[in-house]
């Protein structure tokens, strides 16, 4: 998908009557049936390009599976690649980046559709731009890929400040949140950069950390839009919600050196906790909203954090780790997960996951799994916890009863983010990918790489699906 923003409103209005008064136009909603399957009827689905799905006499263009038949056809899109539309946003959308003709109206991508034939007129390219900006709807009204049967996967894409939402039963983009100013050609400044996401109790709130611009942001998810950033400085990494969804905490993986606690209502600071040692990074938070850990990606040391005091202690999570801290970290402790009394952490440096018993506060294991692992996520239905490995294209499942590992090979460049739905029937997987394979066909917007979303069967450990997402996909969370 060729990652690329842009925002057009159109109103028309007209000057009538006596009193010259001036009142906006009614305009009807476009008739997908009507005014859009005609267009492609005469110059799309056609035997040979995409009226069948078999490959004769078909274009030689990658995925040729893409039928514009009917509007059915057009929501599975291409067996490869998913959907072809991103309903509300024309300019991610590769249908109309494949038959745009003008560089000043959106991105255009090769090779340009209808193949080796006139392109589209002008009046059909926009009439198609305006129907995907109004949701890509059916001839009920319905915005195309609405109220996914298993629910979503929300997605951070840490290279071109947005969110993308990906429908698990139809394994395809159904939504991209941008976290900017839309305009088109994208401003080529530095990203913001979302790095985290969590998503409140009632699934209509996302919280996303913006790693580079210092903010964390709360994100609409009903309306797409944020709603207000909050400016803590620093570099915020990751954020875990408590106290029902009403408050934040949120590491900051800088010199700082604190945890940040956040009224999400009102978006303001509550209390930072201070004089923890070198970039807190993971984050867990115990079920009475009291206690929190985090551990120093430097330091090597792991907090227990009071969230009423600010208060905290710190724990050695080696034998060779002095009091204070290393000043060249050996583990570089990243992500905290929980099950029973036992905390799992994800060790970057060394290429392992630490287990600390809560209740005697000792180191009572390691487990060495993948190179550079990150995030990680506990499935209850199979007893495992999946551990994404950036540095080897792996995910290392550990058995949470027997403590084995086995893997889960190969995956794209540099897995980054995991996250399982409640029913542990499915994992999905964001890759960064910033240093695999470059899909020309579809850039980004700032250039590079596009990052990839995996989604797993998390019983048998098979690929259902890997799709382009924008560049440099890494934090992850569930909506149902």
């Amino acid at each position: 998908m060729k990652a690329f923003f842009s925002f057009f409103s159109i109103s028309v209005f007209f000057l009538f009557g006596c009193e010259d008064k001036s009142e906006p136009e009614k305009v009807s909603p476009i008739v997908y049936s009507k005014e859009i399957q005609p267009i492609f009827n005469k110059s799309c689905a056609l035997s040979g390009c995409h009226l069948h799905s078999d490959n004769l006499f078909k274009i030689a263009h990658g995925d040729t599976t893409l039928k514009l038949g009917s509007y059915s056809d057009l929501q599975i899109g291409t067996s490869d690649g998913g959907g072809v539309v991103v309903p509300f946003q024309p300019i991610f959308s590769s249908l109309f980046q494949h038959i745009n003709t003008s560089a000043t109206n959106g991105p255009v991508a090769g090779p340009s559709m209808p193949l080796n034939r006139d392109p589209l007129p002008e009046k059909e390219i926009n009439l198609i731009k305006k129907w995907i900006e109004e949701g890509a709807k059916n001839d009920a009204g319905t915005p195309m890929y609405s109220n996914p049967a298993l629910g979503s996967f929300l997605i951070t894409n840490q290279g071109e400040d947005f969110l993308t939402q990906i429908d698990i039963g139809r394994k395809t983009i159904s939504r991209i949140i941008p976290l900017f100013s839309p305009s088109w050609p994208v401003p080529q400044s530095a990203p913001e950069a979302p790095h985290y996401v969590a998503i409140t109790p009632d699934y209509k709130t996302a919280f996303t950390t913006l790693y580079t611009a210092g903010d964390v942001a709360k994100v609409n998810l009903v309306s797409r839009k944020v709603e207000k950033k909050l400016h803590v400085g620093g570099t915020p990494a990751h954020v875990e919600l408590f106290d029902n969804g009403k408050k934040a905490l949120v590491s900051n993986f800088s010199g700082l050196n604190r945890l940040h606690i956040i009224d999400v209502e009102t978006m303001t600071l509550i209390r930072d906790v201070t004089n923890l040692a070198s970039s807190p990074h993971g984050l867990f938070i115990m079920a009475d909203g009291k206690t929190a850990f985090t551990a120093g990606n430097v330091s090597d040391l792991l907090y227990k954090v009071n969230l009423e005091t600010g208060s905290s202690q710190s724990f050695t999570l080696s034998g060779s780790t002095p009091p204070i801290g290393e000043v060249k970290p050996k583990l570089g402790p990243y992500q905290i997960r929980k099950s029973g009394d036992l905390l799992y952490i994800s060790c970057k440096f060394s290429g392992e996951v630490r287990i600390w018993n809560i209740q005697s506060e000792q180191l009572i294991d390691s487990i060495k799994v993948g190179k550079n692992p990150l995030l990680m996520d506990i499935n209850s239905l199979t007893n495992e916890i999946w551990v994404a490995n950036q540095g080897d294209k792996t995910i290392s499942i550990i058995n949470l009863s027997t403590r084995s590992v086995s893997l889960l090979q190969g995956l794209p460049d540099q897995p980054h983010g995991i996250r399982f739905t409640p029913d542990g029937l499915y994992a999905g997987l964001t890759c960064e990918n910033t240093t695999g394979t470059i899909d020309q066909h579809h850039p980004t917007t700032r250039g590079g790489n596009p990052g990839v979303f995996v989604l797993i069967n998390a019983v048998n450990k098979t690929i259902l699906a890997t799709r382009n997402v924008g560049s440099f996909a890494a934090g992850i969370d569930y909506i149902p």
